[in-house]
């Protein structure tokens, strides 16, 4: 039996890669961080697919996999699938401004 830790970890690099790809440029689709829902607050999620890459089934063992995850060492991850990552020069500043925007992480705890 794999340990959910490992699962976590094959699932999320599986999930990074599709992002990497999801997220090469597409003209003119500029994204205000502003104009993507933050799951947490929508109905207490962790996933927000934008970029519509995600299946259900995926979407539903990533939240999952994450409110475990956050039970067990109280870790906050967003996954977040978008088309486009523009005006931001890259895509980890995007990633960064946007968790920063939603409160990613408990500010008490360095998570």
């Amino acid at each position: 039996m794999k340990t959910l830790g490992f699962q976590f970890k094959r699932l999320l690099k599986v999930t990074s890669l599709t992002v990497t790809f999801a997220i090469r440029p597409l003209t003119g689709l500029a994204l205000d961080i502003k104009d993507i829902p933050n799951p947490r607050q929508i109905n207490g999620t962790w996933v927000t697919d934008m970029a519509e890459i995600l299946s259900d089934e995926t979407e539903s063992q990533l939240n999952q996999m994450i409110s475990q995850l956050e039970l067990q060492n109280g870790s906050e991850i967003a996954v977040v699938t978008v088309p486009e990552t523009s005006p931001s020069a890259t895509p980890k500043e995007f990633a960064t401004t946007l968790f920063n925007y939603w409160h990613i992480g408990k500010a008490d705890q360095d998570n």
